[in-house]
């Protein structure tokens, strides 16, 4: 789950959107979402799932593959915009 949390952010950050080191989970899909809302769902969900273990709970397995698919779509996604900038 923090895996795919973290390899979800690292797409973010190479589209040009980096969480600040103060920004938390939250305030970060907020600004996802004004700056790249066909990412946003896909965050929201994934931090949904993430912010309970982040916070010492336990995924379940179909939770944790759930959000590794979700990482997936991100990183889709973001290489797409990536590769339309100029």
């Amino acid at each position: 789950m923090r895996r795919a949390y973290l390899e979800a952010l690292e797409a973010l950050k190479g589209a040009g959107l980096p969480r600040r080191p103060a920004e938390g989970p939250v305030e970060y899909g907020k600004r996802v979402e004004a700056a790249f809302p066909e990412a946003h769902p896909l965050l929201a969900r994934l931090t949904a799932l993430y912010l309970p273990v982040r916070y010492g709970g336990r995924a379940e397995r179909e939770e944790a593959e759930e959000a590794e698919a979700l990482a997936l779509r991100i990183l889709e996604l973001c290489s797409t915009k990536g590769s339309k900038a100029p």
